[in-house]
């Protein structure tokens, strides 16, 4: 579920030699729910790497996105694991980084996609977004993330908040159990939660309000929905309620990211890149999450809308995999973000 996040706080010191690969001496960990994927499967990714590098691991609390952004600017970690829409507002500024101003941040990894979308009840004859007009959907004014996504879901359709009736949440799950009580008609939900195999149980069934890519129209939905917030992209999945192999339904994807600064110690982001690149199949099978958080996601330039870190350019280059289109969407977000903010 959004909002419970982690961060992966490293405290490393490499050694003098410069050796860009060497391990370090121990990883300080911290997170935050103990009850989130981020956290377990965080923890399953350092038990596995220790057990390849026998490195040691301590845990530190940063519970809030201020409280992570903190202890990474200080210099007290090094990598954060953040949900996706926090390295976009401390790109620009914005929000809970509003006083701090735009922030240099750099992604040295993407987790895999979380299933989410937008969701109505099965007997509402509600089909398509447009179809909301004159509705009560569901807003949330107090979660400036689950707000953003709900403004670029309507931008997709070409709808304003002018053309639905807006139903304030005070929380993600208020949102979903709210579809659930009737108190809207649509409302974003987590597509393999509780809430939305509940919903899908009930007498009135879960209908997803699809956001395809596939034809000229869509792919220009998808551009004013990238234009509102460009951390999500198009996700055929088929694990949501109600979705299977022969029964996908396209929505969204939304990441978790391994997050560090322009400015920080690169040697040791190289190190983590390449021990995730080269380990993976020992790490994946330690949490159902982490099979998702592949090589191949995170070489898809298409999805990338934070620039990536110098380690990890470095090391995508050493093993030849760092081609044209790759750089050329790299500068081109570095010109989007040209910021250099100090420490």
């Amino acid at each position: 579920m959004l909002g419970l996040c982690v961060v992966l706080a490293v405290n490393i010191a490499l050694p003098s030699s410069g050796n860009s690969a060497e391990k370090p001496d121990y990883v300080s960990v911290a997170f935050t729910s103990t009850k989130s994927s981020g956290y377990q499967s965080g923890t399953a990714l350092l038990s596995a790497l220790k057990g390849i590098n026998g490195v040691k691991f301590h845990s530190i609390p940063a519970n809030k996105t201020m409280g992570r952004n903190n202890l990474l600017k200080k210099g007290k970690v090094h990598i954060a694991l953040v949900p996706a829409l926090d390295q976009l507002f401390a790109l620009e500024g914005t929000y809970d980084f509003k006083k701090m101003g735009p922030q240099s941040v750099r992604t040295l990894w993407d987790a895999g996609p979380i299933v989410q979308g937008v969701a109505t009840r099965g007997d509402s004859g509600i089909k398509l977004i447009k179809d909301l007009k004159g509705k009560w959907v569901a807003s949330y004014p107090t979660y400036p993330s689950v707000q953003l996504y709900m403004d670029a879901f309507l931008a997709y359709a070409n709808l304003t908040w002018d053309d639905v009736k807006a139903i304030p949440m005070g929380s993600f799950g208020a949102g979903q159990a709210a579809i659930l009580q009737g108190a809207v008609d649509a409302a974003v939900v987590s597509g393999q939660s509780a809430a939305a195999h509940e919903i899908k149980a009930s007498a009135h069934g879960i209908h997803w309000l699809e956001m395809p890519n596939k034809s000229a129209a869509d792919k220009a939905a998808w551009a004013r929905y990238n234009k509102v917030n460009s951390a999500l992209y198009p996700n055929t999945v088929t694990t949501a309620a109600d979705s299977s192999p022969t029964n996908p339904k396209d929505i969204w994807g939304y990441n978790y990211q391994m997050a560090s600064y322009d400015w920080s110690a690169q040697n040791l982001v190289y190190w983590f890149v390449k021990q995730m690149a080269e380990n993976y199949d020992t790490w994946k099978s330690g949490h159902a999450y982490l099979k998702k958080w592949t090589v191949a996601h995170n070489l898809n330039s298409d999805l990338w809308f934070v620039p990536r870190a110098k380690g990890f350019i470095r090391y995508f280059k050493k093993v030849g995999k760092w081609t044209p289109k790759m750089e050329k969407k790299h500068q081109a977000l570095l010109a989007k973000y040209p910021q250099k903010m100090t420490k």
